[in-house]
């Protein structure tokens, strides 16, 4: 048996599964084949270990991921709002940083796909963020966000007085966010949530914890999310189009 045909045949199981096998040595015992022996072989080796490797750089199945399931423990059917902080949510928590000192944001393509369908879909979506650059103002405006706040050293106070100003309660917001600057606003708001890599203390008070870090697709999947509990995700003609 070659090298290929052993990898071809682990790549066509899903992602659990060929992991269950290869950590097994029960079914290498089921197959007439010691595990020792098994790696006696020279191909043997080498076919192990191009499986792991393949494994690795392909990640999970798609029938595994997280992005077609309801994930978050909460009712999001009651959800209207998305309140969302940037560096280290809609942007990575390492950037470069520009001659002039200023940080060179990234963003995520499919996290502005899913923030203009939310908003087409009649969600409300907000950013409070302490940054000052235009771009941010710049790119999520054409995104059709209209209520971007900038500059706020402490958010809470900005937090409490768009809750007030737009009639919200907080059981009806799911807030984003990554590091110490946002937990006091997390403690308040209903639905609090955060990307994979924000701080220790942050996770401790998230009602979710996206797999996604920041700047690599952590809002598209909580507002795929958030669409899917309330049937809206590919429910009409918008889902297909800018």
């Amino acid at each position: 048996m070659s090298v290929c045909k052993v990898t071809k045949f682990f790549l066509i199981l899903p992602y659990p599964i060929v992991t269950f096998f290869l950590s097994c040595p029960v079914f290498l015992s089921l197959c007439k084949v010691e595990f020792t022996f098994f790696l006696q072989k020279s191909w043997r080796v080498n076919a192990f270990l191009v499986i792991l490797q393949t494994v690795k750089a392909a990640g999970p199945s798609p029938a595994f991921h997280t992005d077609v399931r309801i994930m978050i423990n909460y009712d999001l059917k009651t959800i209207t709002t998305i309140v969302l902080d940037v560096d280290g949510v809609l942007s990575h928590s390492t950037i470069p940083m520009s001659a002039e000192g200023e940080p060179l944001r990234t963003l995520n393509i499919k996290d502005g796909y899913a923030i203009q369908l939310a908003i087409k879909l009649g969600l409300r979506l907000a950013i409070i963020t302490g940054g000052r650059d235009d771009s941010i103002m710049k790119r999520y405006a054409k995104l059709g966000m209209t209520d971007i706040f900038m500059g706020c050293g402490v958010k809470l106070e900005v937090y409490r007085d768009y809750l007030h100003r737009n009639g919200l309660r907080p059981e009806e917001v799911i807030y984003v966010g990554d590091d110490i600057p946002d937990y006091e606003v997390m403690r308040e708001a209903g639905c609090p949530c955060c990307p994979n890599d924000a701080c220790t203390d942050i996770k401790a008070i998230s009602r979710y914890v996206s797999p996604y870090d920041g700047g690599a697709g952590c809002v598209r999947d909580i507002l795929e999310q958030v669409l899917r509990a309330k049937g809206l995700w590919l429910s009409s003609a918008k889902a297909f189009g800018w």
